[in-house]
């Protein structure tokens, strides 16, 4: 088994990554919906610890790609500093935070939730009008001195939160938010970048110590190593050809590609709860 898990977890690497350097959207979301659909029905992996194991690995998986994003991103100058100081920190309490109640949550709730949010992601590509990144690409210039610092270390709990609840780094969530405070697009995706990593290390942390009596193989609590191994690797290899193909291909019919296969994964969630 181990032989077919290895090309299981490469072409889902392959394919998160990709959308994810193409796109720049993370792919946590497509990595724990397709490992629910990979460990589904293995004795390994019991039903109510199945999608903690899931979502848990998917933010190891995350945490690993986002770091040399949140580098690169903060080398080139694309991070407001002011807002990524106030937001990691509201980030990593929320993402601690969300991890213990994700925990402590049945595995019926979680997938619902990540099935809810699939259905959004699927409704932002496919139609467009449900989309507000657009918002911010004409507001103010740099930075944004005069944010409502509570307002937004609050909204940074909430995304940190969510995001350790469905295995992702935040970014599909910080963005929009950033952009509709009148953040310049290109800075409130470096800032994203850069609040992904300790957003989903907090939350994979969370997720290795208190899935210790999980009794999963080959895993480090709810986080099964051989899964976050193989699609890191391949996540961020095709995550460098998707940046390479950034213009070359047709944008638009991607995203409804993209938008499709979100749809058909929050599908096959839904189902599995029946």
């Amino acid at each position: 088994m181990m032989g077919a898990d290895f090309f299981l977890y490469a072409g889902v690497g392959l394919l998160s990554g990709f959308f994810a350097g193409l796109l720049g959207i993370g792919g946590g979301a497509i990595v724990a919906s397709l490992l629910i659909v990979i460990f589904s029905g293995r004795p390994e992996f019991p039903e109510s610890v199945l999608a903690h194991a899931a979502i848990g690995t998917a933010l190891a998986i995350v945490a690993c790609t986002s770091a040399p994003s949140a580098f690169a991103h903060a080398r080139r100058g694309g991070v407001d500093w002011n807002v990524a100081r106030l937001m990691t920190v509201g980030a990593v309490l929320g993402a601690l935070l969300g991890a213990l109640l994700a925990e402590r949550a049945p595995s019926f709730f979680l997938k619902a939730l990540l099935a809810l949010f699939l259905l959004r992601s699927a409704a932002q590509m496919l139609a467009p009008k449900f989309a507000a990144l657009n918002a911010g690409q004409s507001g103010r210039s740099d930075s944004m001195h005069d944010a409502k610092s509570g307002r937004m270390f609050a909204a940074s709990l909430g995304i940190g939160g969510l995001s350790a609840m469905l295995g992702i780094g935040g970014g599909a969530l910080t963005v929009p938010y950033l952009a509709r405070r009148g953040m310049r697009m290109r800075f409130a995706i470096g800032t994203s970048a850069f609040l992904g990593f300790p957003l989903s290390a907090a939350a994979a942390l969370v997720f290795i110590w208190r899935g210790g009596g999980s009794g999963i193989p080959d895993s480090w609590g709810f986080v099964h190593w051989p899964a976050l191994a193989g699609v890191a690797v391949f996540s961020a290899l095709s995550a460098l050809l998707g940046a390479a193909a950034t213009g070359k291909l047709p944008d638009a019919a991607l995203r409804k590609i993209f938008g499709a296969v979100n749809l058909i994964l929050a599908l096959r969630l839904l189902a599995s709860l029946y």
